[in-house]
């Protein structure tokens, strides 16, 4: 395997309508050939990767060490994220209770209003009656005394 990649040449010819074959993308077959795992963050961590080509023991093991790392560090960002996931929904909550709170005081607040307007709507109508009865009380007491005068009177008249 290590012959054919070395005896291939790198730049060859590309098919018609095709871009340029690059010299990255010729490596990046032959560590696709090579079966190398995690080749992109062997490239960022230079030592190992170069350890890692050489195919020597320490290199996988330090390789490994940053895998775990990696792992780690994604698990932290997990949690992270769930955590802050959590808190919004939490937050979202609370803001929900609370406009339902807020609407159901606003609602409280409006019945009793109407009902106190109500109140004081019954109450006004209640003494305009009073009032009217009061009034005509009064006009038939005075239609009575005037009667009652007249009579008086045409009985005096009569008599006298």
């Amino acid at each position: 395997m290590v012959k054919a990649i070395h005896a291939w040449k790198p730049i060859s010819k590309r098919p018609m309508g095709r871009p340029k074959i690059r010299w990255e993308d010729d490596v990046k077959k032959d560590i696709q050939r090579l079966k190398v795992p995690h080749w992109k963050l062997l490239t960022r961590i230079e030592e190992e990767g170069r350890k890692w080509l050489g195919r020597s023991k320490l290199c996988t093991k330090s390789c490994r060490a940053v895998l775990r790392r990696r792992r780690r560090r994604r698990r932290r960002r997990r949690r992270r994220r769930r955590r802050r996931r959590k808190r919004r929904r939490r937050r979202r909550r609370r803001r929900k209770r609370r406009r339902r709170r807020r609407k159901l005081r606003r609602r409280r607040r409006r019945r009793i209003r109407r009902r106190s307007r109500r109140r004081t709507r019954r109450r006004r109508r209640r003494r305009r009656r009073r009032r009217r009865r009061r009034r005509r009380r009064r006009r038939r007491r005075r239609r009575r005394r005037r009667r009652r005068s007249r009579l008086f009177y045409y009985c005096i008249v009569l008599f006298v």
